[in-house]
């Protein structure tokens, strides 16, 4: 595998993970989807302000899949402390 199939690689992958086609991906970036494929394929080196604008479009695709955030350890859904122990003396 040649230098530049590496970050091809990974880059494809992650495309790919996040359920992005390269025509959806390019649009999104602003880049032509060719090169995109040909960067991919380890055809292609892309600069790293190219690299930037996919990266972008990948990372905010990731964000949209991540859960909504559950409420801090230790509080309810509300912000209200939760009680671990009810009563009082120790656990015996």
């Amino acid at each position: 595998m040649s230098a530049l199939a590496v970050p091809g690689v990974a880059l494809a992958w992650l495309r790919q993970s996040v359920g992005l086609t390269v025509d959806e991906t390019a649009r999104r970036a602003g880049v032509a989807p060719a090169f995109l494929a040909r960067v991919e394929a380890g055809d292609a080196r892309a600069t790293p302000a190219w690299l930037g604008e996919v990266a972008t479009v990948l990372a905010d695709a990731l964000a949209d899949r991540a859960p909504a955030p559950g409420p801090e350890p230790g509080r309810t859904d509300d912000g209200t402390p939760t009680r671990l122990h009810e009563h009082g003396g120790n656990d015996r």
